[in-house]
């Protein structure tokens, strides 16, 4: 499935499907006639949390802190789909966004969590990128930044120090041949750094931008209430049972909250993508992973592999959501959905994508819930969908 048709149906598809004024009765689906192949049809119960499923939980909450990069620059209001908005849970996943020198930086300075939101302009060009890593203590923090912006600077001799308006904390550098800019500031302790692309190699403009994220951004992070480390295990993984409603990637096998990386080989495309499962976006998350063109409805997303479920905050925006997706749907082939379950459209993609397993997709409207499955042939999205729908009719 080409890559930015996986980002607009998981992102935009929306479910819901309980009685809203105005619509008939739903039919009732006689569960036990459903056919779920070998997908997981009845609700698990999560495990206990373990430090990294608390290092990657305590990332998304400061996904609830992060801004649009528009707040920066109105032009910058799209999410680009290669790192649009994800939790940096460890130095490793920091390294596959900002360089492998940062891995060792981040390591020796205890970097505990991170989130990542980047915006670009409709012609993908000028770009920026926010990155916002919690350390220890303000002392790390500051130590880390320099040592962050220090090794970034010297991979090329080309580059050269710049001072960021009103930041005179921040270490800044770019080659003034290339129409990008690297800063790093500590604030309390958190380490944001700032990647800012332009047209052209244009440091006033690139300089005004980096200041302008730091403007929007640090005062967020002070809203953020931090966990402590030695708590992490305890952060639950599914409080309000949005995972249980999901299929899993393995039958009876509960999925725990990671971030990977998505092989480039197999997204169209050929960018690495860092993608999170098993893991429930808050209400700013869930924007910042969306389309971000306005507000919507949508109060929680849940992802699971290339899955995804919306929460609404009733049956009737969850239907009008459902609605709108409609046009994402509108140039695919349809293919039937599981009898007798309705508002439920499912599609092929086609044979062109390099990812054979979200070559099928279905969106499926419950409640106040919307679903996104993917799966590999018409008869598995099929059976993947009535597992889908068993779980959310079973969990209410």
């Amino acid at each position: 499935m080409a890559g930015g048709l996986l980002g607009v149906v998981l992102l935009a598809a929306a479910v819901a499907g309980c009685q809203v004024p105005g619509t008939p009765e739903p039919v009732r689906v006689d569960l036990a006639a459903l056919d779920y192949g070998n997908y997981q049809h009845v609700p698990l119960t999560p495990p206990p949390g373990t430090e990294y499923s608390g290092r990657v939980l305590e990332s998304i909450r400061i996904g609830e802190v992060m801004v649009n990069p528009a707040k920066a620059d109105s032009a910058l209001s799209v999410s680009p789909l290669a790192k649009e908005a994800v939790p940096l849970p460890t130095p490793a996943k920091v390294s596959g966004v900002l360089s492998e020198q940062a891995r060792a930086v981040l390591t020796e300075h205890g970097m505990l969590a991170g989130f990542l939101v980047a915006g670009t302009d409709t012609a993908n060009v000028r770009q920026l990128t926010v990155l916002a890593l919690r350390m220890p203590n303000p002392d790390a923090a500051s130590k880390a930044a320099a040592a962050l912006d220090a090794t970034d600077a010297a991979v090329s001799a080309d580059n050269v120090a710049v001072q960021i308006p009103k930041y005179i904390a921040a270490k800044a550098h770019w080659r003034p041949t290339v129409a990008s800019m690297a800063a790093t500031v500590a604030h309390g302790a958190f380490v944001v750094s700032v990647l800012a692309v332009h047209t052209t190699p244009d440091a006033a403009a690139l300089t005004t931008l980096i200041s302008s994220a730091f403007d929007a951004q640090l005062p967020e992070l002070d809203r953020f209430v931090a966990t402590p480390p030695e708590r992490f295990a305890e952060l639950p993984i599914d409080p309000e049972g949005m995972l249980a409603r999901m299929v899993p990637e393995k039958l009876g096998r509960w999925s725990a909250p990671a971030v990977v990386l998505v092989d480039p080989d197999n997204i169209a495309g050929g960018k690495a993508v860092l993608h999170p499962r098993g893991v429930v976006y808050g209400p700013n998350a869930t924007y910042l992973f969306g389309s971000r063109q306005q507000r919507t409805a949508e109060d929680a997303l849940a992802l699971m592999g290339f899955d995804g479920l919306k929460r609404y905050p009733d049956a009737t925006e969850a239907r009008r959501a459902y609605q709108r997706s409609a046009k994402n749907f509108a140039d695919l082939r349809p293919v039937p959905g599981p009898a007798n379950i309705e508002d439920i459209r499912c599609s092929d993609t086609g044979p062109d994508g390099k990812e054979p397993n979200v070559r099928y997709v279905c969106a499926l409207l419950h409640g106040r819930y919307v679903a996104t499955i993917f799966a590999p042939s018409e008869q598995q999205i099929r059976q993947k969908a009535a597992a889908q729908y068993s779980l959310l009719e079973l969990a209410g």
